[in-house]
């Protein structure tokens, strides 16, 4: 995109299509925006927002619904957000700049940011378990924890880590500055809840070490570790991110919601590591035992 024009034809279009958002991505930049979110509104688009060359406090206030993996937000929160701007002008660089751009904050300048970002009431979906496993790519036992076995061997987009660290050129140096970053995002997570602020599950799966379904039951212990209560927790994959959607019907156990359902032989506001112990799930009134479901997949 590169006029105003140009932005507001590609929302049109996307309306057209059927689209229930419209999410912006990293190179989109700050003077685009406004027309972006004029015809969006229009249209009843709300827009999702991967930021990269526009920081989290100028994106939220300007109106986006959501700001993804928490992108923006180092920009937001420094000084001076110029080099981390310039950094997206490549996306490999610009993912590692801000990466490691984390652990320079001051944990005064996160709580700030955190706060005023929650009175803007734009959604954050956080997706600390994408942060974690960048930060944790050089160790070999992810490919092999439990969960991994009903990831086909093909699927590149989760199982090809050796493939992203050749594209990145990442070392041992960067992953742990990504390690050192997982504290002030924790803090971040944590002011922003402390603030009152939405915050929903999300898992970006199925990339590198990401895998559909389980990576959101990680992502839940990792809401947890950063301060969230299991209930909390669990809040965010269920109401909350109906309620970011706008899908009314969804997120809710009630009269006149879709019979979705997952029946658990533990207590997960116990332990938040009971919402991976699935006797059953109920999908729109049908019900589905996991080994079933396994059972199809070599067919």
């Amino acid at each position: 995109m590169r006029t105003a024009a140009d932005v507001r034809r590609a929302v049109d279009l996307r309306a057209v299509a059927g689209a229930d958002h419209v999410k912006i991505y990293t190179k989109f930049t700050a003077e685009l925006l406004r027309p972006l979110l004029d015809e969006a509104t229009t249209l009843r688009l709300p827009v999702a927002a991967h930021l990269g060359k526009i920081d989290a406090l100028t994106a939220a206030r300007a109106g986006v619904a959501s700001l993804e993996h928490m992108a923006g937000v180092v920009a937001a929160a420094s000084r001076d957000p110029g080099p981390y701007f310039r950094a997206h002008d490549q996306f490999l660089r610009g993912w590692t700049t801000e990466e490691m751009g984390w652990a320079a904050l001051d944990s005064g300048s996160v709580a700030r940011t955190a706060r005023a970002l929650a009175a803007t009431r734009v959604a954050i979906v956080p997706t600390l378990v994408v942060h974690e496993m960048l930060s944790r790519l050089d160790n070999p036992t992810l490919l092999s924890r439990p969960g991994m076995e009903d990831v086909p061997a093909g699927a590149a987009s989760v199982r090809d880590v050796a493939g992203l660290l050749r594209r990145t050129g990442w070392r041992t140096g960067d992953l742990q500055a990504f390690r050192r970053s997982r504290a002030r995002q924790n803090q971040f997570v944590r002011e922003f809840k402390r603030a009152g602020g939405l915050i929903a599950a999300g898992s970006d799966a199925a990339n590198q070490l990401l895998v559909p379904g389980l990576s959101l039951h990680e992502e839940l212990s990792l809401l947890v570790a950063a301060g969230l209560t299991p209930v909390e927790a669990i809040t965010a994959a269920t109401r909350k991110g109906a309620e970011l959607l706008r899908a009314d019907s969804l997120g809710r156990v009630g009269p006149g919601k879709v019979a979705d359902l997952v029946v658990l032989d533990a207590n997960p506001a116990t332990n938040i590591a009971a919402t991976r112990r699935i006797v059953w799930v109920m999908v729109r009134g049908r019900i589905l035992y996991p080994d079933s479901l396994r059972r199809t997949w070599g067919k």
